[in-house]
């Protein structure tokens, strides 16, 4: 009754402290009290559809979309990227930002790199050789793990590309860490609790 959308696909907390909805009728933004379209000041967005959400080290939102690619907004200001920066045709699914302060997306086409003007797809070239990126993720220790159905791809940054997969498990929904350090999975049979990205496959905490 006060308004708030029935399809929200994920929320990130904005540096004014707003929450932003992600919904299939669009990016929602909720002051407390009210839910409002993002409207875009200088720009427009590419799709309708957002997916996924990031807040960017530069007070901006990163969007991720059902078609249209990826977005940075910030005041307002929209600028897009597609497959003329560096992406390909695709539905993102989610952003994570690793210890050195670069942001990645994950989705339908793999999993991208942005420098800071335009995103790399990762491939082979940097031992990633799935065909989809499920979900992305970093820790607080800055580790950047990539899940795929392949299994988990983890980034070496002093070598600049992937190791090999280890495990099965593909995930959706990225993992999420507790204020312990702990990382919090969501399968189908309840939340595994592990210690690290290395242990993603192991049960070393009760379900």
């Amino acid at each position: 009754k006060e308004g708030a959308p029935d399809d929200i696909t994920v929320m990130a907390q904005g540096p004014d402290g707003f929450l932003w909805l992600a919904t299939h009728a669009g990016l929602i933004r909720f002051d407390g009290l009210h839910f409002d379209p993002v409207v875009a000041r200088q720009g427009r967005f590419p799709d309708t559809v957002p997916l996924a959400l990031k807040r960017a080290l530069d007070g901006g939102m990163w969007v991720g979309w059902q078609v249209g690619g990826i977005s940075h907004v910030k005041d307002g200001v929209v600028r897009n990227y597609g497959e003329a920066q560096g992406l390909r045709a695709g539905t993102i699914w989610g952003f994570a930002i690793d210890g050195a302060g670069a942001v990645w997306a994950a989705g339908a086409s793999g999993v991208a790199r942005f420098d800071g003007a335009r995103w790399q797809m990762m491939g082979p070239g940097q031992g990633f050789t799935a065909q989809k990126a499920s979900a992305v993720f970093a820790g607080r220790d800055g580790q950047l793990g990539v899940f795929s159905e392949q299994g988990l791809f983890l980034w070496r940054p002093e070598e600049r590309r992937f190791a090999p997969p280890i495990g099965k498990l593909d995930l959706r929904a990225p993992p999420q860490q507790g204020p312990d350090g702990r990382l919090y999975l969501l399968e189908l049979r309840g939340i595994r609790i592990i210690d690290s990205l290395a242990q993603y496959e192991q049960i070393t905490h009760p379900w």
